[in-house]
């Protein structure tokens, strides 16, 4: 793992799908949101995706993105569950995108939930969002 550049986090969003199109490999992010509303708890979310795209890393680099329930305050923190994998740079300007389908994620509690991306343990981005029980205020 020889790396000289930290990379940076150009992107991190939540959306429903994710379409690439084969010439061009251009991304298009459909319905993008910042909450999901449950009819219980707990429930499993069907799918949904996480786009990431990184730039100015050098080399292979171990990533990992957590998915932590927040609570009302920070001494509730609870990792949900957590994926690593390797990415690799070929020179600081290229941009690396990463698609993560997430089928049948299950949520235990409403409130503040996110997601933390990171490179070499290192936190480059997160994404908060929110999950909400049908018909709470």
């Amino acid at each position: 793992m020889s790396t000289t550049e930290r990379p940076i986090a150009l992107a991190l969003i939540l959306c429903d799908q994710i379409i690439t199109e084969h010439q061009t490999m251009k991304k298009s992010l459909i319905g993008t949101f910042n909450s999901i509303t449950l009819a219980t708890l707990p429930s499993a979310y069907a799918t949904m995706c996480l786009y990431a795209a990184l730039t100015n890393g050098m080399g292979k680099m171990d990533t990992r993105l957590r998915c932590v329930y927040m609570g009302d305050n920070i001494t509730e923190e609870r990792t949900l569950w957590e994926v690593k994998g390797p990415i690799e740079f070929a020179n600081p300007n290229q941009v690396v995108e990463i698609n993560f389908v997430l089928n049948g994620v299950v949520f235990q509690n409403a409130g503040l939930h996110t997601f933390e991306f990171y490179c070499n343990d290192d936190l480059l981005m997160e994404r908060r969002f929110h999950v909400k029980l049908q018909g709470a205020a």
